[in-house]
């Protein structure tokens, strides 16, 4: 009786984790898809790159970009990355900025841009999947 009971718990929880990471997964590719549909893209430069470590977030690559937003004025910003030796100093990347707020911008690049929402997917897919296969 006492092992059914904890099987039982195990599967709420289960499901509970796996349609919570689905929920967020699902707002958060909503948001992206927003972004980039509504987004300019524009070429900016890389001033610099340095790693930096956060509690919360872990290592990063934090590059400092140069970039004109869509009123012809530069912008010079940081811009958070998680891929290391992609990015160096000099180099020409494609940004998506806000049009709304031009100070706020993101890199075009699929890991940087889908990636928490394509992992949160993931992740709530694969816990039910374990739960109901």
């Amino acid at each position: 009786m006492l092992k059914e009971g904890l099987h039982h718990i195990k599967f709420w929880v289960l499901l509970s984790v796996g349609c919570l990471a689905l929920a967020v997964g699902l707002l958060a590719f909503a948001q992206d898809w927003r972004y980039s549909h509504e987004a300019v893209r524009v070429e900016g430069t890389i001033l610099s790159t340095a790693l930096s470590a956060d509690r919360q977030k872990g290592y990063r690559w934090d590059l400092k970009v140069r970039y004109m937003d869509p009123q012809g004025n530069y912008q010079v910003l940081p811009v958070a990355s998680s891929s290391s030796t992609r990015y160096s100093e000099g180099m020409t990347i494609r940004l998506l900025v806000d049009p709304k707020d031009p100070s706020q911008a993101r890199l075009d690049d699929g890991w940087d841009l889908w990636g928490p929402s394509v992992l949160a997917l993931g992740v709530g897919a694969m816990v039910l999947g374990y739960l109901f296969l």
